[in-house]
């Protein structure tokens, strides 16, 4: 029976992330990321969020499009699944973020791990 609810989320989450979706929602400021990868000060604002609406909350996937899955569109929502362990889980422990069926499928890179992880370990604030 886990197996079948398994099965079927995947399905279901597979449905509802796709380039189409994604490709309908990108403007050219949701694509941008900082520049530098320094992490000495990481800001929610500044280099969270770019790097959330290009890997994370397009159309489909963790936004308010999709009622199905988590909604990463703001800290409030993001917080509690840092907190939660949720984030480490999917994102570090397994790499299992963004998973192989969404738009654009190419793991984060090394920078975007660097700047989650680092703020994250600076006390997740929302500056």
């Amino acid at each position: 029976m886990k197996n079948l609810i398994f099965l079927l989320l995947v399905i279901t989450l597979g449905e509802s992330c796709t380039k189409d979706k994604a490709k309908e929602l990108l403007t050219p400021i949701e694509t941008v990321l900082p520049v530098s990868c320094d992490t000495s000060s990481v800001s929610f604002s500044q280099d969270i969020l770019p790097l959330l609406k290009l890997n994370c909350t397009i159309s489909g996937c963790h936004s308010n499009a999709n009622t199905t899955i988590p909604k990463w569109e703001n800290y409030t929502t993001l917080k509690s699944y840092i907190d939660n362990g949720s984030i480490s889980y999917w994102v570090f422990d397994n790499d299992l973020m963004p998973p192989s069926y969404a738009p654009d499928s190419t793991s984060l890179s090394t920078c975007e791990i660097n700047l989650l992880t680092a703020w994250i370990n600076q006390g997740t604030q929302n500056n």
